[in-house]
């Protein structure tokens, strides 16, 4: 699988060494890579506290799915179910400014969990309908009949001494070739050649 990376540098602010290569994988939720095949837990929802809100979530790509903000009376997608908008999941009654659902289908709830830092499961309550839980969900769920939990089985930790690390081959950009190990949760600095 191929994934864009940012410098470290650019993603903090902070100058990097000169020579330093040091690079910020995207926030992946633990367990929840894209390809990793989903599991499910009908009737199972997590706790308020652990459900993202959307709203006003740092990812603009989060809160543009807010079905309060995409769907509402007089937005672009008032009224529209089809793609891209999914708004057939939209409750005026239920949807108001601390609303934390999402109007989108279950692939696209998944699609967006493993791409939301933090994110461990997508609740689908109905067509269209969709919620992100935190770490700490698949711990303490709770029963809510019409409601599915899916989550990724979280993979096992290395047990290499050595920690984990990425191999990176690159023709178009050989300057980044080389091996990374692992300096902080999905940061990785390329080890002396």
């Amino acid at each position: 699988a191929l994934v864009a990376v940012a410098p470290l540098a650019a993603a903090t602010g902070a100058p990097a060494a000169a020579g330093e290569q040091i690079w910020r994988l995207p926030a992946v939720a633990s367990g929840s890579l894209p390809g990793e095949d989903w599991q499910s837990l009908p009737g199972q929802t997590c706790p308020d506290d652990l459900i993202v809100d959307v709203q006003s979530h740092p990812d603009a790509n989060v809160r543009n799915h807010a079905c309060a903000t995409k769907c509402r009376a007089g937005a672009a997608c008032d009224g529209i179910d089809e793609a891209p908008c999914f708004c057939g999941g939209y409750n005026a009654l239920l949807d108001s400014a601390a609303s934390k659902a999402l109007c989108l289908p279950e692939a696209d709830a998944q699609r967006l969990c493993a791409a939301t830092h933090g994110c461990e499961v997508a609740l689908v309550e109905a067509s269209n309908r969709a919620y992100l839980g935190l770490a700490g969900c698949l711990e303490a769920p709770e029963a809510m009949p019409g409601f599915v939990m899916h989550y990724v089985t979280p993979l096992e930790a290395s047990t290499c001494r050595l920690g984990q690390g990425i191999r990176v081959a690159s023709v178009r950009y050989p300057e980044l070739a080389g091996l990374y190990t692992e300096s902080g949760v999905g940061v990785y600095q390329l080890l002396d050649a």
